[in-house]
């Protein structure tokens, strides 16, 4: 290298950690910007854009201003497919679960199950088998079998951050929030497992793509994942209950300092064991926050949580901008055709997924999934940051037309479809009363005639029967609500071992602020 260092190592060149430098320099100045835009835009008229297609916008910005100034790429794109999977997905998706609204979740939760996993399966099957047929009839770019499932596979996975940022802003039904949820997180988690059990066997036979034991891989790396994130969960749990940091007068950054790596470890164990660290990550968020995070101080409590979920809005940011970023430095040759028929096929294989399977769960549930929740299920089955980054490590000939592919279809249907959930919400009448709205409404019935009576019979924080929720509440359940066969489980067996004596009275799962 010129450096005076022995061996092939030139880490310390010089030239290369000038550009290096540069390069985190434009990240940070990137994501400065993107954040002062996005509050820009939440305090003005334009408050229901998402703030993903905000930071894809300043992105794109960026770009094109690097691309007519024709800068040299190497000193600002330096982010490498190996270190979204191994930074920025991890973030997002632990704070996924660990910011996870439980109740509601869990009482969808077999619904969410069914949509994510087979759900995923069925669009990764007609995107691949789809992708593959055109091809073959020369109406797309041509790809493999193999490649054509790996791109149905990373496609499969929605990242309905945009319209869910929509839905809590304008109040939607908890249902319908928690079913695009829950679908989209373990959604995530299912279709990199899926993409990485099918590229294990691309790397195991290089030469034949046997798909034998596929089934089998992805069935024992999403088992095992999730008993990683357990455990590691778990463990955490009870090195914080014996530690009793929270009773002692060591400072907070302990606590804190441990939490988050804690919290890392599920991933990096999967990973280094050729599992998905995504799925154990995923997990031990959930887990953490039921059980490691009540075992903290209060004051501890507070900071972790916050931190968590301000290195997933930075690193979803960053990525959003990286999209825009790409969009304008990235070469389209024979991307275009694959990434309409693959477009078109998503829209099948979504329909195929939402409206089938919503007619077999409506058997078994009580409260039945609606067409209107069902269109807005389909129509909000964005692809976003995972479909991206997975293309990034699709490996082959193929990897710069897939990626560009996949960047076209994100784009669009971040910026179409994501945009277009507010007239769809309004136009089928899905959008609730806001609080605001419901104390405006509740204070001119007070002051109208009779409105003293009139008001303290809707408004239930005046009733009766608001006292007798409250106080049911406190001890973890509605009125008339009995504990399922795993609250009574975890209350008289896991509680007890992995959270302090002085959370155990914390209700088994906690309740939602909003919860129907």
């Amino acid at each position: 290298c010129g450096t005076g260092y022995s061996g092939s190592d030139c880490s310390h060149e010089p030239q290369k950690l000038y550009n290096e430098s540069w390069g985190v320099v434009f990240a940070l100045s990137l994501m400065g910007i993107c954040t002062i835009f996005i509050y820009m835009v939440n305090i003005s008229r334009l408050k229901f854009l998402p703030d993903s297609i905000s930071a894809i916008i300043i992105g794109a910005i960026v770009g094109l201003m690097v691309r007519l100034m024709d800068v040299d790429n190497k000193h600002f794109i330096f982010i490498r497919a190996n270190s979204i999977f191994l930074f920025f997905l991890p973030l997002i998706l632990f704070e996924s679960g660990y910011g996870l609204k439980k109740v509601s979740f869990f009482k969808n939760f077999p619904t969410i199950l069914v949509f994510a996993v087979f759900g995923t399966i069925i669009s990764a099957m007609v995107v691949g088998f789809g992708i593959f047929w055109l091809g073959q009839h020369g109406w797309v770019y041509e790809l493999s079998l193999l490649n054509s499932i790996v791109f149905g596979a990373l496609l499969a996975s929605t990242d309905p951050v945009a319209t869910l940022a929509i839905f809590q802003a304008l109040n939607v039904e908890t249902t319908l929030y928690m079913l695009a949820f829950g679908e989209s997180v373990i959604n995530d988690a299912v279709s990199i497992v899926l993409f990485e059990s099918i590229l294990s066997q691309y790397y195991i036979n290089q030469e034949h793509h046997s798909m034998a034991h596929f089934p089998v891989q992805f069935v024992f790396t999403f088992v095992s994942s999730i008993i990683i994130g357990v455990v590691c969960a778990l463990f955490a749990a009870l090195t914080f209950k014996h530690l009793h940091l929270r009773e002692s007068s060591t400072p907070q950054s302990l606590e804190i300092s441990l939490m988050l790596v804690f919290s890392y470890m599920p991933y990096l164990l999967a990973a280094s064991m050729r599992l998905s660290g995504i799925m154990a990550i995923f997990v031990g968020g959930v887990m953490m926050s039921h059980y490691t995070q009540w075992n903290l101080s209060d004051e501890a409590r507070i900071v972790t949580a916050s931190m968590f979920k301000t290195l997933a809005f930075a690193a979803e940011t960053f990525l959003f901008a990286y999209i825009g970023l790409s969009a304008v430095t990235f070469g389209y040759d024979n991307a275009v055709p694959l990434a309409m028929g693959a477009m078109l096929l998503c829209l099948i294989g979504r329909a195929l997924n939402i409206f089938p399977l919503s007619l077999i769960v409506n058997q078994f549930r009580s409260k039945k999934i609606s067409f209107k929740v069902q269109f807005v299920l389909w129509f909000s089955g964005l692809r976003g940051i995972i479909s991206f980054a997975l293309a990034l490590n699709v490996p082959g000939a193929d990897h710069d037309v897939i990626a560009a592919a996949t960047l076209i279809i994100v784009m669009l249907t971040i910026i179409f479809f994501g945009g277009g959930t507010v007239p769809v919400l309004r136009g089928l009448n899905m959008i609730k009363e806001t609080k605001a709205e419901k104390e405006a409404r509740l204070k001119l019935e007070h002051d109208s005639e009779g409105g003293q009576v009139q008001s303290k019979l809707l408004d239930p924080e005046r009733s009766e029967q608001h006292r007798d929720y409250l106080a049911a509440n406190s001890a973890g359940k509605k009125p008339g609500q009995s504990q399922n066969w795993f609250e009574r489980l975890d209350e008289k067996i896991f509680l007890p071992i992995f959270r302090h004596p002085d959370a155990t009275h914390i209700a088994s799962v906690e309740e939602d602020s909003d919860d129907d």
